[in-house]
């Protein structure tokens, strides 16, 4: 029951933000069509940042960041923060990530919105 609201969450979302949006511009169905395709790239835009992060993609980075600061600190502050772990990182990544079920489940509504858009927009031609 939980997955069927999570995935009729996401799938009412972006048609209201998108009929919201377009009760304020002009009432055509290409606006419509439009708008609802602007929606969708954003909220796909944002998960899949929010999947990324949650893959720990940027870990490498953020370790090398923290590493070099700990290195280029002086050796009172370096005797202060040697156990921490995370101002003196002794791994890169961990050793398993778990992405939420609701960031897959929005980003894969959102791209299925996105191939709609651009079929309706190619028949509307």
């Amino acid at each position: 029951m939980r997955n069927l609201s999570q995935l009729l969450t996401f799938i009412l979302l972006t048609p209201i933000i998108s009929l919201i949006i377009w009760l304020f511009t002009s009432h055509h169905w290409v606006e419509y069509v439009n708008i609802v395709f602007y929606v969708a790239m954003i909220l796909s835009i944002v998960t899949f940042i929010l999947i990324l992060i949650q893959e720990g993609v940027f870990d490498a980075t953020s370790y090398g960041m923290r590493r070099m600061k700990y290195r280029l600190s002086s050796k009172k502050h370096q005797a202060s923060v040697q156990d921490d772990d995370f101002f003196n990182p002794q791994q890169a990544k961990k050793n398993d990530y778990r992405v939420a079920r609701w960031v897959k489940v929005a980003f894969g509504v959102n791209v299925c919105y996105l191939v709609l858009d651009i079929i309706m927009a190619l028949m509307t031609m």
